[in-house]
């Protein structure tokens, strides 16, 4: 020291036993008489070893986070428990038909743009979100500006311990729910037909019978 104070100094040392690299954070501040002449230091060291590993793995995390949103291969979004989307890659603003610029302008509320008869499964994961701070996979659909609909796989998850901002993975089932859609309606019209037929039966049987 030549009697400055030091501050959350990093510095890496190797543990003389095991060869292992820990991270302390250094603070310092030396000791003066009373002619002001330094006599001595006072320094705490804290090991920050493991905070340096979560927040390399927090960049790795998001950087991987990067990586999928700018294939398009899923929707990405980010937002506020109020409803504001606060970023979103192009795929997801193609999901629910929206522009740059309104995300830009803070012109998107998923609240806005949800169905209400969606409203109970905004409940759940918004229930899972606190009380977890993830969200499993849930369906759930979004109005697009044109009146149509969009149906997302959607799984979230909150960034902060307060829940002030979220990230959600949204993958489009709009095809698969239409197919299943189909498929019931089919199942439906084969079962009111073979009932149609059946009550004919019957009627011709009653008749043939008089």
């Amino acid at each position: 020291l030549r009697g400055e104070i030091v501050v959350d100094a990093e510095h890496a040392i190797l543990h003389p036993a095991t060869g292992a690299r820990h991270v302390l954070s250094v603070n310092a501040a030396p000791i003066r008489d009373l002619d002001g002449r330094i006599v001595g230091a006072l320094a705490t060291c804290l090991n920050v070893t493991a905070r340096h590993a979560a927040e390399r793995e927090r960049r790795a995390a998001a950087e991987r986070l990067a990586r999928i949103a700018d294939s398009g291969i899923v929707g990405i979004l980010y937002w506020t428990p109020e409803g504001r989307i606060t970023d979103a890659n192009d795929r997801f603003l193609a999901m629910i038909g929206r522009t740059r610029a309104e995300l830009a302008a803070g012109a998107i509320d998923w609240r806005a743009i949800t169905p209400p008869e969606w409203a109970a499964v905004d409940q759940e994961i918004a229930a899972a979100l606190a009380t977890r701070g993830v969200a499993p996979p849930r369906e759930k659909e979004y109005l697009r500006p044109d009146g149509t609909r969009v149906r997302l796989l959607l799984a979230g998850a909150t960034l902060d311990a307060a829940g002030t901002t979220g990230v959600t993975v949204a993958v489009d089932v709009t095809e698969r729910a239409q197919a299943e859609r189909r498929a019931a309606g089919l199942q439906q019209l084969t079962a009111a037909l073979n009932a149609a037929r059946t009550a004919d039966a019957v009627a011709d049987a009653i008749l043939e019978a008089g």
